[in-house]
């Protein structure tokens, strides 16, 4: 699995969040100061509320350039191959409390959790070590089991 690949893949998804996030900022900075939101007398809350989402869309925009540049720093753990860690891409069997199977690659990132994006023909999903998945898989390595949302998993593969 190309993992440089995948880090372009995330890298570009963190990017068009923050471009949408910047333009629904703009949108409602513009509201917020749109003469039509003017009030119209004392108990007249809409350019209040109008401020509030601005400012809103102004936090989401912080954080997800905060989120973009701490992707964009990140390192690979010296053992990534070796135990799931900060830039493992592994592979993990499932199996259900139904007898129902399955299998999925994840990449551990740092920010950006929960993207899907394919790779070589291969759906990977995106798992941070903050997560509850993420923190249950670190530190594993191949051939160990986890119990996890009434799924056992066998982890097949690390690189």
């Amino acid at each position: 699995m190309d993992k440089l690949v995948l880090r372009k893949a995330i890298e570009e998804e963190l990017t068009r969040e923050l471009d949408v996030f910047e333009r629904a900022a703009k949108d409602a900075w513009e509201g917020a100061t749109h003469e039509e939101n003017r009030p119209e007398g004392s108990k007249d809350m809409r350019s209040t509320e109008a401020s509030y989402v601005a400012y809103g869309q102004s936090v989401r925009v912080r954080d997800a350039r905060d989120s973009l540049s701490k992707f964009a720093g990140f390192t690979e753990d010296i053992h990534a191959n070796v135990r799931v860690s900060m830039g493992s891409v592994f592979e993990a069997h499932w199996t259900d409390a139904k007898g129902s199977t399955g299998v999925v690659w994840y990449f551990v990132v740092p920010v950006g959790g929960g993207l899907q994006l394919q790779c070589e023909g291969v759906r990977v999903v995106s798992l941070t070590p903050e997560s509850p998945l993420g923190a249950a898989f670190a530190g594993r390595v191949v051939g160990d089991e986890i119990r996890f949302n009434n799924r056992d998993y066998e982890l097949i593969s690390l690189q």
